[in-house]
This record gives C-alpha cells, sequence and structure tokens, in this order.
C-alpha cells in the first residue's frame, strides 16, 4: 500500500468514486438518533463512501422506518449493527471526545448532551 497525500477536492472525488483501497473519513451526528449514522450505510445513500452494498441491512433499515415500537427500534437497530459487524464494513480508528472541566459550583450542565451541545442559558453559578 502506497500513501498518497491529495488536495481535498481530489480526496472527495477520488472518495466518492471508490478509487481507493483504504480511505480516511468521519461522522459526527446531525441528530439524536441511530440513523445519524447508520443512513450512511445504506446503498443508495450518497454519504456512503464506502460503497458498501448490502440487501440485508437496507432491509433491516426499511423495517425500523415502518415501526412506531421503540423496543423493536432498538432490536432491528442491534440487528443493523450485527450485520455491518459480520461485514466488516468499516474499521473505527479513533472516536472523537471532548474534554470539560467544569468547577463543582457551575450548576445545569449534565454532560450527558449526545450532540455535545452546551446551553450557556441553563447554566448557573452555585454559591460557595
Amino acid at each position: 500500500m502506497k500513501l498518497e497525500n491529495q488536495e481535498w477536492k481530489t480526496f472527495l472525488d477520488n472518495r466518492h468514486q471508490g478509487t481507493f483501497d483504504v480511505a480516511r473519513a468521519g461522522w459526527c451526528a446531525d441528530y439524536n438518533e441511530p440513523t445519524s449514522f447508520l443512513n450512511t450505510m445504506l446503498s443508495d445513500s450518497s454519504n456512503n463512501t464506502s460503497h458498501y452494498k448490502s440487501p440485508a441491512f437496507d432491509k433491516i433499515i426499511a423495517e425500523t422506518l415502518q415501526t412506531n415500537d421503540d423496543a423493536k427500534r432498538a432490536d432491528l437497530y442491534a440487528q443493523s449493527e450485527q450485520q455491518l459487524d459480520k461485514d466488516s464494513v468499516i474499521v473505527p480508528v479513533f472516536y472523537y471526545v471532548n474534554a470539560r472541566l467544569v468547577k463543582p459550583w457551575v450548576g445545569g450542565y449534565t454532560g450527558k448532551d449526545p450532540l455535545d451541545n452546551i446551553y450557556v442559558k441553563n447554566l448557573y453559578i452555585i454559591k460557595h
């Protein structure tokens, strides 16, 4: 394998066309729902730069859109992730993290927002 540095536009074009053996990609959730990540792996997704094609995966994701039952949907999401794991479609190398140091007298900060949003309007100072 030969590493090749490319201008950003060239890199994006090559990745989109699938003219690579291995390529770097990243994705951050747009909304708090598993499909923010899973939809990128659908056969017909324009964000599917891995060029993964799986009728089984597509069928499972289609089923998630047909149910209003949260428990069933969670099970289907787990099945879709198992399919991706079985097919070894992508290899996550690292995950983004944001470290925060928050003084104990800052109230209203939970650190639990899945999109890592911090709304200053919800913060307050606890008397100390």
